[in-house]
């Protein structure tokens, strides 16, 4: 999606609503990487797993070839997850030192359309890793050959549909913080305008219009646009799917590590099946609310 375009349908919210936003970001990446860790310190190997799934296979494949040889799977998703932690705070602040109150597309800054971005790419890369391993973990748990089957017909063409992207913007994101924010910093604070990207782009300058280098929105890959109606609900919806999504990694780990120990737990395996169908009540309370205010 081009920049204009991005900015047209951008709706009216308030300052306050993205800072909602951004800790529900970090809600999200602070407890994946803690369950990569649990996962790490309970010696759960996911390697035949990741090998075996085109869609984490391409993604090892991808961080090979842009650079990243000999970094474990595990490794470079918790340090984009760790880009991801120290950002928040650093597009928290700035967000808050933002003079106005109220963002709207009819007025957003070039800064600004940046900064939605980045929040966005965000949001994508962390339920696609949050789905990618919960698929790689019942792999691991139930001894099936297939991924598909794991996964609600919707997830499975999302997954495929966006791992591009995905990929993409892991590399950005090993990048570390500091580098995206000092991108993010050299964006100029001017008013979205063809006028004004016509000569920001004939002017020779190193300022960047789109810091992200994928276009802007995700609109396009996964519907979540910035609304008033219902942000409240939405918002609450979006961190008790994150929440559950990660307990239910945390007891897909046990799980595991009960099955390494020859032991059962006949109790775990019968709450795994309930934080499944939560999740999948809860997901579609977030489809109804995108479906009715988006």
């Amino acid at each position: 999606m081009d920049l204009l375009t991005y900015v047209r349908g951008v709706k009216t919210f308030k300052k306050s609503q993205l800072i909602e936003k951004l800790d529900t970001v970090m809600v999200i990446a602070r407890d994946l990487h803690g369950n990569i860790e649990r996962l790490e310190a309970n010696k759960i190997d996911l390697g035949h797993e990741i090998n075996q799934w085109i869609i984490s296979k391409s993604v090892l494949r991808f961080l090979e070839s842009s650079g990243y040889r000999g970094v474990t799977f595990n490794h470079a998703i918790k340090t984009a997850l760790m880009t991801v932690q120290a950002m928040v705070p650093v597009l928290t602040k700035l967000v808050k030192s933002d003079r106005n109150e109220v963002w709207d597309g009819k007025i957003l800054n070039l800064r600004q359309a940046n900064l939605l971005n980045i929040v966005e790419h965000t949001e994508h890369w962390l339920k696609f890793t949050g789905l990618m391993f919960d698929v790689l973990l019942t792999l691991h748990n139930k001894k099936t050959p297939a991924p598909e089957s794991h996964l609600a017909k919707s997830d499975a063409r999302w997954l495929n549909g966006t791992a591009e992207f995905y990929k993409t913007t892991t590399v950005e994101l090993l990048k570390g913080s500091r580098v995206l924010i000092q991108a993010l910093e050299a964006v100029p604070e001017i008013d979205v305008t063809e006028g004004s990207l016509s000569v920001l782009e004939a002017t020779e300058t190193d300022a960047p219009i789109d810091m992200m280098k994928q276009g802007f929105g995700v609109h396009q890959l996964n519907p979540v646009f910035w609304i008033s109606l219902g942000r409240m609900n939405y918002n609450l919806a979006r961190i008790d799917k994150a929440r559950r999504d990660n307990e239910l990694f945390a007891m897909k780990i046990s799980q595991a590590t009960n099955l390494k120990n020859g032991t059962d737990d006949a109790q775990l395996d019968e709450q795994i099946a309930i934080y499944q169908d939560e999740i999948i009540k809860n997901v579609n309370i977030i489809e109804e609310i995108e479906k009715n205010y988006a």
